[in-house]
Order: C-alpha cells, then sequence, then structure tokens
C-alpha cells in the first residue's frame, strides 16, 4: 500500500488505475467495509472513556452495538457525500482521470490507515474502561501520520497535474473538513 501511495522514484508516475485488476479493488471495498465499521467501534470506546463510570454501567449492551453502527452509517454518509461533491466537481471541470486518481489515492490512504490501526484500536477496545491510553496515544500517533501522508500525497498529485494550491486548499475544506466538522457539532450539541 505505500507503494502504491508514493510516487515511483524510476518514472515519477502514479498508479492511476487497477494494476492487478480486480483483485486490488476488491481489497479496498473490503478495506473500507472493515474501517467503517472499525469508526462505529473507536466511537464507541472513545465515548466510553469520557463518561463516568455510573453512567456507562446504566446503559444496557445493546446500546453501544446500535450506537455503533450508527457512527458507522453516518461515516457512510459522509464518504457518500464527499464520493458525489469530487464526482460532480470532476464532471463539471472535465477532469475525470484526475478524479479518478484522487479518488484512489483516497481509498489506498483508507486502506493503509485501517491496517494500520485496526490492531491498536481491537487492543484498546477490550481495554476495562479507564486503562488503554498507551493504546489510544499509538492510534494517535498512527492517525496523525496517515493524515499527514494523505495530505501530502494529494497535494503531489494537485501539483503533478497543475492544479493550483487554492483549489487543493478549497478540495480539503469543501470535501474533506466540512462535512466532519458539521457532523461533530451536530454531535457535540
Amino acid at each position: 500500500l505505500l507503494g502504491r501511495i508514493s510516487r515511483d522514484a524510476a518514472t515519477g508516475k502514479r498508479f492511476s488505475e487497477d494494476p492487478g485488476g480486480s483483485g486490488y479493488s476488491r481489497f479496498l471495498n473490503i478495506a473500507t467495509a472493515i474501517g467503517l465499521l472499525f469508526l462505529g467501534v473507536a466511537a464507541v470506546k472513545y465515548g466510553d472513556t469520557l463518561m463516568p463510570g455510573r453512567l456507562a454501567a446504566s446503559i444496557p449492551q445493546g446500546a453501544a452495538l446500535i450506537f455503533s453502527l450508527l457512527v458507522s452509517l453516518a461515516s457512510l454518509g459522509i464518504a457518500a457525500y464527499q464520493t458525489i461533491a469530487v464526482r460532480l466537481a470532476g464532471a463539471l471541470t472535465l477532469s475525470q482521470p484526475f478524479i479518478a486518481q484522487l479518488m484512489l489515492l483516497k481509498r489506498t490512504c483508507f486502506a493503509l490507515g485501517m491496517i494500520l490501526i485496526s490492531p491498536p484500536l481491537l487492543l484498546f477496545a477490550l481495554c476495562p474502561q479507564g486503562t488503554g491510553g498507551v493504546w489510544f496515544c499509538i492510534i494517535a500517533v498512527e492517525l496523525a501520520a496517515a493524515a499527514v501522508l494523505y495530505l501530502k500525497e494529494t497535494l503531489n498529485l494537485f501539483l503533478s497535474k497543475k492544479v493550483s494550491i487554492l483549489h487543493w486548499f478549497l478540495y480539503l475544506c469543501t470535501v474533506e473538513v466540512f462535512p466532519v466538522s458539521l457532523l461533530w457539532l451536530l454531535a457535540v450539541r
């Protein structure tokens, strides 16, 4: 996955399509589905660490599963919005090959992040309430590294296609940050 994300040093080209047929695409689809489910697990466990002990004990066990699935569905809704927004922008600007590269890069980065974060996330989810700070720190470091890698590679993609940094910044604000911040604002209220 790291080889597919970063540039090929010899040719300077990016992977623009699935080189091995549908096997790689199938892997990305499975990794995305598992990653969306793990986002729900992460939200439930993080919410568990923020709740007082007596309040957490009063919540039935089934509520955690329902909340986890709701978070996964909300994440799926965010991904659908992002895909529609990017595809619409690609259709309006007649730049479908660029959009295909951007979507493949995004899916590959998400799969890489999911593979890196899954083991510590599962160990963190199995920790009793109030423990597991080390696993949480490891998850935070891995998330930050994946985010930096994604930002670096999208910037390189935009610059290699001679698209201005302003458009990259607008892409990040409209497609990546806006739906997540809107959902966070609704959750905090």
